[in-house]
């Protein structure tokens, strides 16, 4: 998912999570992943802190925590935990830890297709 691509932003404004800008993102095609997408962005140095992500219809189908920012290979800060909610199965939920981060490898363009997704 490429949000600069795939959506088109507009700022709400001040947030009711403190020191955070409300976004939200509109899909530019039905192709996207989600109809509209809701950040919450830390002011200091615009990394998101939450994300809910919607259908068209305006059912929230995931609510994602971004947190414990880590600086990562050369100075690349960026959350190292996110947890993202199912909102229509409850009890389900991942919990993605990143340990490290090389920003340095550059994968092949074939490396992630989503026939490699499986079911």
């Amino acid at each position: 998912m490429n949000y600069q691509v795939d959506y088109t932003a507009t700022l709400l404004g001040t947030s009711e999570i403190p020191d955070t800008w409300s976004v939200e993102l509109k899909a530019k095609t039905a192709d996207a992943a989600y109809d509209r997408i809701k950040l919450w962005m830390r002011k200091i140095d615009r990394l998101p802190v939450k994300g809910q992500f919607f259908t068209a219809s305006g059912k929230m189908l995931r609510e994602a925590e971004f947190s414990d920012i880590k600086a990562f290979d050369g100075g690349f800060s960026r959350p190292s935990k996110i947890v993202m909610k199912n909102m229509l199965a409850t009890k389900r939920f991942s919990v993605m830890t990143i340990a490290t981060m090389d920003t340095r490898v550059k994968p092949a363009g074939t490396r992630f297709v989503l026939d490699d997704l499986g079911r």
